[in-house]
């Protein structure tokens, strides 16, 4: 099962306790829209508790960091080295990567109200 992240997304019913466990991560949830997962949310732990409900894999989509295009680790040459759960959804796509530091160093200082 693949999630995109920063977007409502519809999950199969998960049970009580799960559904629970995912509020207090604060996943957002709205009968209307379904379930967001913000990129700072524990997405190891989000991942797991979703998994144990399903018995399914869990993956997580994001936007790239810099461009704002949909990536996802899949074919990504870092993902042997590199987990989404851990860098909090702030990466980057393919192309941006290619790009080098600089791009990302410029949105990065911007985030921060820098323009450096």
């Amino acid at each position: 099962m693949r999630i995109q992240l920063e977007t409502w997304v519809s999950l199969p019913r998960l049970g009580k306790e799960a559904f629970s466990k995912l509020m207090k991560l604060g996943v957002e949830y709205s009968t209307a829209r379904g379930f967001y997962f913000r990129a700072d949310t524990n997405l190891r732990e989000a991942k797991r508790i979703i998994s144990s409900a399903t018995g399914e894999e869990v993956s997580f989509d994001f936007k790239c960091y810099v461009c704002g295009r949909d990536a996802s680790c899949v074919n990504c040459e870092y993902a042997k080295t590199c987990s989404i759960e851990l860098v909090g959804g702030r990466c980057v796509c393919g192309g941006c990567a290619a790009g080098g530091l600089k791009a990302y160093r410029e949105k990065w200082m911007l985030s921060l109200g820098s323009a450096d």
